[in-house]
């Protein structure tokens, strides 16, 4: 599945985002968007997705209050070009992948990277 949906990783931030063709473009994929991209069930890809984020492959980023959004580990997939630090940061979280404040890119204030 990550081969699938790391295709859709903003460079810079791996936040897992919408092409137009699947999700809406430039928006944050959900758990079901997801699910339908790798070609599982709901409740096939809802397991895998927690199982991806229990490994620290995937984390679920705070961005807006309670908004969350789906985010690639960077020791696992890259897109483009650097990621942020506070993303390398987010997953070397001992208790695992928590933060209290999204990361900010100093040249866009866009976390989803566009």
């Amino acid at each position: 599945m990550l081969s699938i949906i790391s295709l859709y990783a903003a460079p810079g931030t791996n936040v897992l985002i919408g092409d137009g063709e699947k999700g809406i473009r430039g928006d944050a994929l959900n758990a079901a968007e997801l699910c339908k991209i790798g070609g599982y069930s709901k409740t096939q890809g809802y397991r895998l997705l927690q199982s991806l984020i229990k490994k620290k492959v995937l984390g679920m980023l705070p961005i807006y209050g309670e908004e969350k959004v789906y985010v690639v580990n960077p020791d696992y997939y890259i897109n483009g070009r650097e990621v942020l630090p506070e993303i390398y940061r987010y997953f070397e979280c001992e208790e695992g992948p928590k933060m209290d404040t999204p990361p900010t890119d100093p040249k866009s204030s866009n976390p989803l990277g566009e």
